[in-house]
Parts: structure tokens; C-alpha cells; sequence
């Protein structure tokens, strides 16, 4: 099927189904299923729902979908449970998972078994509809390849075009591990062309770090030693071409298979003739790996790290200055009246509050400080190498003095004010846990007192927090 867009709705044609593409929902709260379904159809797509994932599997089993939106987390079959069902039973239908589940592994296992994408509960429409779309190019492509492996069956003559039009890196290698040939896909996603990839070594394309352990995988493999797996590496990417092509320090991720070949010689021994081999150009994969992993460890709003990422730099941090015998500072900062803001002008303008609040408290920072969003209006402050109180209360003093200038957001003129509470290591704590409480309790007493005040936590303190959450 031949996916396009014509006038908002998603088309299909040539696949021997025909009508509109496709997609199924299957996610166990109503709220969840009607918001989708109503999204997905004003787009043009035909949709189906499923409550839970045993109605889901039954359904794929009956019907033909281009695409499943799934939930992990579902009754009767989970979302991990199905994909693998879809697997095994050869199920062509293409998967993206929907999910409030933020579990890095579990996000990772899904793509593993087979999931195309993994998009985060609570989702953007315009992200969710940019993945539908990547899934279908991609069925596209897959479909046009095995369209070409069936023509190939019937005509040598194809065989060209099926290596040339192929969306994989298609290579062969001289017994010296120099290009004797490269299909068109390697020109594209790496530069140049394909006179200037022939007579090169292998190795020119690696980066420095791989090409001992990938000439070592070469030889065995030409020798007949090592049969089939696939490895990870990166390739030389001197201006490739392509929408999803990501590049870093000029190499692109991929996943390369590739095997020797061998053949009789005069005396009827073996003679190593060189390699052939399959890459796939694995960077959306990655691209996917590393947004799941960045939003398992940051406020999506500011950009900053999250309680997690913050408690596990912290932990890292006393390890070192146990091991060191040097101090740090946890700060806890509250903006007072926020409510305020958000009541009266908006959750937009309080959003572009939050931001800018971010970016100024960040300029007050030194470069191995950490500012965290631990929720809401709250903030946290890891300060390492900190040697006593007056080093802290700088930093604090410092932030006070930075928001006293307004801010200008959406046509107002806001200003915002701090309560901010310390705990210094080793004086007021020393594990993760009491530096945080202590900062907290700190901060509470602070924001009881003047507006951009400071405090530091000290023992008394304890019976009035105490007091206050009874």
C-alpha cells in the first residue's frame, strides 16, 4: 500500500485491501480511547477500539490494520504480551506504543520486541501523528522491498534495481577488506559518490575507537569462523542525504551484517574471495532509546533534570565527597504566590514563568551545579565543593538579587519572589534523604517568614515541621 496525504486524510492504495488506512486503539481508560479515536479520525484515518488487550489480539486476528496504538499497562494481556502475540503469529500490523508507563526498561523491551516508536502518556498530538506517519513510510518501504524480492524471483535482470533501490547499505568486499561494490543507499547516507567509496578500506569509515575489534570480526568472518549476528557500529558520514539521517561527530548507528566468501582454489582447498554484507541505518532506534531516557530523567516543561536524575547526581556527589572529605549545599527554592499567577493569567503564562525562572536561577549557577524541577513550583539546588554556610548562602543571595528583575511574559510585567532552604553536608545530613528533608524543612520555615528569604536548616526546626503536618 502506497500511503499519501490528500486534503488531511491518510489514503492507501495497491495493497489489495484498499479505503483508508487503517488503525487500532487499544488502551483500557475510555478518556484515553475517545481522545484518540476523535484525533485520528479527523485526520482521516479509519479507526477502531479495543478496551483491553485480549479484545485487541482478537480483533487483529479478524482484521487487517496498518497500525495498533497500544497501552502497556492493559487488562487481560498486556501491551509487551501482545506485541510478542503479534510476533509470532506473523501479525502484519505496525506498532506504536502509547503509554504512561515512563520505565526505561520497559520502553526499551517494547522497541526490542518489535514496537515501531514509543510515545509518553501524556502525549502530543503532533508527535503522535509524526510517528503514525513514520510507521507507515516505513510500511511503505518494506512493502516496495518485498515487491522487488518477488520481481527478483522472477528476473535476474532486477537484481540492480533491487540492491540500488534498497533502504539498506548493500556492500562487497575485496579479500583486503577494500569496496569492490556499493549500492546507491550508501551514497546517499554517507556522501560522495560511489567512484569515491571504490578502493577504499573498510577501516576509513570506522572511527578510530572500533577498527581493531571490527577488523578482528572481518577476519573471522572471512575466514569462515563467525557465521551470521548482527554488530552495532558507526560509518563515516561525509554529507549523506535523508530526513532521518542524525549525525553525530560525523559517524551514524548501524547494524551491520555480513559474511565471507569463499571458494574452491586450483589445489581444490578454500580461497578467501572477500565479504558481503547488510547494514541498517539504526539511527531512529537510537533517536528513540535517548527521548525515552531523557524524559525518564527530565521536567519536560524546563528541560531540567527531574527528582531522579537529581537524587542519583546527588548520590553521586556524597560518594565523592565522602571519598574526598569536601562539602556540598542542597537547596530547596519555592516561588511564593505562584497559585496566584496561574489563577489569574493563565497555565500558559504560568509555563513561560516556570521557564524563565529556570533560565535565570541556571545563570546564577557555576557549570557543575545542578537546578532541578522536583515539581510544580519547586526547584532544587545540588551545590558541590560548597566548604561552609557563607559559600551556600552566596549562591542563595545571588538568586534572590537575579529575580528582582521583572519578567516580561505574553504583554505582563511579573516579578517573583523565593523562599529557599539549605542543608549542607556534612553539618545538616549526610545521606540523600536527610540533606532532602532538611532543605525542605528549611524552605517551609523560610517561606513562613519575608518574601526572598533564605534559611538554613537547623535541629529546632524539626518540632515545628513536625507540628505543621500533624
Amino acid at each position: 500500500m502506497t500511503v499519501r496525504i490528500e486534503n488531511g486524510a491518510a489514503m492507501g492504495d495497491g495493497d489489495g485491501r484498499g479505503g483508508r488506512t487503517r488503525v487500532l486503539v487499544a488502551d483500557d481508560e475510555p478518556r484515553i480511547l475517545l481522545g484518540l479515536k476523535t484525533l485520528l479520525t479527523a485526520e482521516g484515518y479509519e479507526v477502531e477500539t479495543a478496551a483491553d488487550g485480549t479484545a485487541a489480539r482478537g480483533i487483529l486476528e479478524q482484521r487487517f490494520f496498518d497500525i495498533a496504538l497500544l497501552d502497556l499497562m492493559m487488562p487481560g494481556m498486556t501491551g509487551h504480551e501482545l506485541i510478542s502475540h503479534l510476533h509470532a503469529r506473523e501479525i502484519d500490523t505496525t506498532v506504536i506504543v502509547v503509554s504512561g508507563d515512563t520505565s526505561i526498561d520497559s520502553a526499551i523491551k517494547a522497541l526490542r520486541a518489535g514496537a515501531h516508536d514509543f510515545v509518553r502518556k501524556p502525549y502530543f498530538p503532533e508527535i503522535l501523528l509524526k510517528s503514525i506517519e513514520n510507521a507507515l513510510h516505513q510500511r511503505r518501504l518494506e512493502r516496495e522491498g518485498r515487491r522487488m524480492q518477488v520481481r527478483l524471483e522472477r528476473s535476474e535482470k532486477l537484481h540492480s534495481f533491487l540492491v540500488n533501490h534498497s533502504p539498506y547499505l548493500i556492500y562487497l568486499l575485496d579479500s583486503q577488506g577494500r569496496f569492490r561494490f556499493v549500492n546507491r543507499q550508501m551514497e546517499t547516507l554517507l556522501g560522495g559518490t560511489k567512484g569515491e567509496l571504490i578502493g577504499r578500506h573498510f577501516s576509513e569509515l570506522l572511527p578510530p575507537d572500533q577498527q581493531d575489534a571490527v577488523a578482528h570480526d572481518f577476519a573471522e568472518r572471512q575466514a569462515g569462523a563467525r557465521h551470521g549476528g548482527a554488530v552495532e557500529l558507526h560509518l563515516l558520514c561525509e554529507g549523506g542525504e535523508g530526513e532521518h539521517i542524525i549525525v553525530e561527530n560525523n559517524f551514524i548507528p548501524v547494524e551491520l551484517n555480513a559474511c565471507g566468501l569463499q571458494g574452491p582454489d586450483i589445489e581444490g582447498g578454500r580461497k578467501r574471495f572477500g565479504m558481503y554484507g547488510v547494514a541498517r541505518d539504526i539511527t531512529l532506534h537510537k533517536r528513540a532509546e535517548a527521548t525515552i531516557h531523557f524524559q525518564a530523567h527530565h521536567d519536560l516543561l524546563t528541560r531540567l533534570p527531574n527528582r531522579t536524575l537529581f537524587k542519583e547526581r546527588l548520590t553521586a556527589a556524597l560518594a565523592q565527597a565522602r571519598h574526598e572529605g569536601g562539602g556540598l549545599a542542597v537547596m530547596f527554592l519555592d516561588i511564593d504566590r505562584f497559585k496566584v499567577v496561574n489563577d489569574h493569567l493563565g497555565q500558559r503564562v504560568g509555563d513561560e514563568l516556570l521557564c524563565a525562572l529556570a533560565g535565570r536561577i541556571n545563570g546564577c549557577l557555576r557549570t557543575d551545579d545542578t537546578l532541578a524541577r522536583i515539581g510544580g513550583d519547586e526547584f532544587a539546588i545540588l551545590a558541590s565543593g560548597i566548604d561552609d554556610m557563607a559559600d551556600a548562602e552566596h549562591i542563595a543571595q545571588k538568586i534572590i538579587a537575579a529575580l528582582n528583575h521583572p519578567f516580561s511574559l505574553s504583554g505582563h510585567e511579573l516579578f517573583a519572589a523565593v523562599s529557599i532552604g539549605i542543608a549542607i553536608y556534612p553539618q545538616h545530613g549526610d545521606s540523600v534523604e536527610s540533606l532532602l528533608k532538611n532543605a525542605d524543612i528549611a524552605m517551609y520555615h523560610g517561606r513562613n517568614g519575608t518574601h526572598d528569604t533564605h534559611r538554613f536548616y537547623a535541629a529546632h526546626m524539626d518540632q515545628t515541621f513536625s507540628r505543621h503536618l500533624v
